[in-house]
């Protein structure tokens, strides 16, 4: 990913350049949780991929769900855009979204999901 640190992007460019197959730390994390038996979000195990967040992220997460952006969210909860961003890739991070799109799209399969209602 182009928002990686430089060495990690020179280690990845070498890595295929000599044959190998390159993974990010998420993706070695979810190699291993799957040998592992660990759920992902794919199984829709909700419970045990939404304890990883803390109450803050999951409320930021379920605003998300619900349509609101990160100024709106922002506002809700008198923080910066900053500290939402911040919360937003930490969420990112926990639940092995790539992207900001893919985090949203969950987010909202989430709050439609017969065990939240």
């Amino acid at each position: 990913m182009k928002d990686r640190p430089q060495e990690s992007i020179i280690e990845a460019v070498k890595t295929v350049t000599s044959g190998k197959i390159y993974l990010s730390e998420t993706e070695r994390e979810r190699i291993f949780e799957a040998m592992a038996g660990v759920p992902s979000r794919g199984t829709n195990d909700w419970d045990i991929s939404l304890r990883k967040l803390s109450n803050r992220e999951l409320e930021v997460f379920s605003l998300m769900g619900k349509g609101l952006g990160t100024l709106e969210i922002a506002s809700r909860f008198n923080l910066s855009t900053k500290t939402i961003d911040t919360h937003k890739e930490h969420i990112k991070q926990k639940l092995h979204c790539n992207t900001s799109l893919e985090l949203r799209q969950l987010a909202i399969e989430w709050l439609s999901h017969p065990d939240f209602l």
